[in-house]
């Protein structure tokens, strides 16, 4: 046995007397760290708000957490479910980021709840649903009056001001009817229709559209259209927009076709008049006719072909002073599973002044690809060519008898969880001429810099060739408080001995459940002016715009 000096004795009982005393004194601090604790919102739906606490923390069914956010109280959220770490509790207004504190005053212990069925309960629960009867009844319950997933009507009200010093300013007051599929209750028929009233109360004098009219109505759409699925045909008649109708625009005229049960495969004959291009007023200047057929396969889970649509039409179109022009325009589009889709469409037209050779009018082909989770690759290419006839008088003197070649190609990363690195490129060119163009550029966004308030974007782009010069911007977007957005812009462009810098800021804002205020203002201050150019002064121009839109 080893001897203990009094000298080790005393300073072993002084030792534990302050051991005894940190105990005590920290025992009260561990039981209320064990029942305060401060917890965040994870993740946020349309109707469940996800926290990181549960019954770990003597949380429970039923129990009240208090929302802050920023140091403002958001409301409650009362539980519903919980598990060991993590909950499931109801609040309207919550977002992810809020915070709250697991009160000391919550229960500390709760009676146990009810335990759980044996494997014979569960069988013998099981076996008495599956052979109990099911009685079938008829659903009297009430469609929904827009089967478009948009608002019944929605009216916007527009006022557009630009005020330029030393110069004529312009107004403009826009006013946007739209009513989408009234349900007529008589075969299947919805209502559609989309009015567009503009008033100039201040014009420039050298305004070269439709000068002289300060009031001017568009009639987009006004037609009655029946494409229930489960009805074998469809009909659409009025100022209609065709279905599966491939580069066929508004007409007045009518739509009718046969379509399976379950709204796969579609086929049918359209025709009618083509309003004016100006004014959108009727006309029988021009007319088109034909058939079309619309198709789409829908690959089962796990298939590589994921979606297949495919569309084409056959038409003769005409007006006059033309001959009649045949047309054949096709689309399909692929998604083949996660990882890439494509999409591809052609028009050839024979007629008019020449039927001895078919041209090719149009052509497109994009494509994009998601190489790695991290990575994506979107392209496109198109083709634009000598048309036959310029039945809409919108070629003639817009567009050489040339060839046009339009291609581009993005790349976007995700370098990390907060950053998003874009670089993009692209050309056109006209065959026989000297009208070219060619552009680089890149941009560094990060969405979550702002956490849940928003985030900045940062550009470049350099242009080539016909217009050489080059163009930066700062954007920041960001909702400094609930039901706000707000979108900040800065950009300076450069060509030559001119250099121009800008800033434009736009607000949306949500008044009440269906009623929205957007308002937008740009400003641009010449920094220099090139050669030719008159000087403005300092101030070039200010562009404020204010909309009030209303859905029903």
């Amino acid at each position: 046995m080893l001897a203990v000096s009094p000298l080790m004795r005393r300073r072993a009982t002084r030792l534990a007397s302050l051991g005894l005393a940190a105990a005590i004194i920290a025992a009260p601090m561990v039981a209320s760290g064990a029942r305060s604790k401060r917890g965040t919102v994870r993740y946020v739906t349309a109707t469940r708000v996800y926290v990181d606490v549960g019954r770990a923390n003597r949380l429970g069914p039923g129990d009240k957490l208090n929302l802050q956010r920023l140091g403002r109280a958001v409301g409650d959220c009362v539980i519903q479910q919980v598990s060991e770490h993590s909950a499931v509790c109801i609040n309207r207004n919550a977002k992810r980021g809020d915070t709250f504190s697991v009160s000391a005053e919550l229960p500390k212990e709760r009676s146990p709840g009810p335990s759980l069925p044996s494997d014979q309960e569960l069988a013998d629960a099981h076996a008495r649903v599956t052979e109990a009867p099911v009685e079938k009844v008829d659903f009297h319950g009430k469609a929904p009056q827009s089967g478009t997933g948009l608002p019944l009507f929605s009216v916007t009200a527009q006022h557009t001001a630009y005020l330029s010093f030393g110069q004529s300013g312009f107004e403009e007051t826009r006013l946007d009817l739209s009513v989408n599929g009234v349900n007529l209750h008589f075969g299947g028929l919805r209502g559609f229709a989309h009015v567009t009233a503009l008033i100039y109360s201040d014009r420039p004098s050298t305004t070269r559209f439709r000068p002289s009219d300060r009031y001017q109505v568009y009639v987009w759409e006004t037609g009655l259209v029946s494409r229930e699925i489960g009805r074998p045909f469809v009909l659409s008649v009025g100022r209609i927009w065709p279905y599966h109708a491939p580069g066929l625009t508004l007409i007045d005229g009518a739509q009718a076709g046969w379509r399976s049960k379950d709204g796969a495969y579609e086929a049918g004959v359209v025709g009618g008049t083509i309003p004016d291009a100006d004014t959108l007023y009727p006309s029988y200047q021009r007319w088109t006719a034909g058939v079309y057929y619309g198709a789409s396969h829908v690959g089962h889970r796990g298939s590589i072909l994921r979606l297949l649509r495919h569309e084409a039409r056959l038409s003769v179109r005409g007006n006059q002073s033309i001959g009649p022009q045949l047309e054949l325009e096709a689309l399909m589009q692929m998604w083949l599973a996660t990882v890439a889709d494509m999409g591809a469409d052609a028009r050839v037209a024979i007629g008019g002044n020449d039927w001895s050779t078919p041209r090719l009018e149009a052509g497109r082909f994009s494509f994009g690809v998601r190489a790695t989770r991290w990575l994506r690759v979107i392209g496109t290419f198109r083709y634009l060519g000598p048309r036959p006839a310029d039945y809409d008088s919108f070629s003639t003197g817009l567009f050489s008898n040339g060839q046009w070649f339009y291609g581009n190609l993005d790349l976007t990363a995700d370098a990390t969880s907060w950053l998003k690195v874009s670089l993009l490129g692209g050309a056109a060119e006209e065959s026989g001429s000297s009208n070219q163009r060619e552009y680089v550029g890149g941009e560094l966004s990060a969405p979550t810099l702002l956490r849940h308030r928003g985030g900045v974007s940062v550009g470049y782009r350099e242009e080539l060739s016909w217009m050489a010069g080059r163009t930066a911007y700062v954007q920041l977007f960001a909702d400094p408080v609930e039901k706000v957005r707000l979108l900040i812009r800065t950009s300076y462009f450069g060509t030559g001995d001119q250099h121009d810098l800008s800033a434009f800021l736009s607000a949306d804002a949500r008044i009440i459940r269906w009623l929205y205020f957007r308002t937008s203002a740009m400003a641009r201050v010449g920094l220099s002016q090139g050669a030719g150019i008159p000087s403005q002064g300092t101030l070039a121009g200010l562009v404020l715009r204010a909309d009030l839109t209303g859905s029903f």
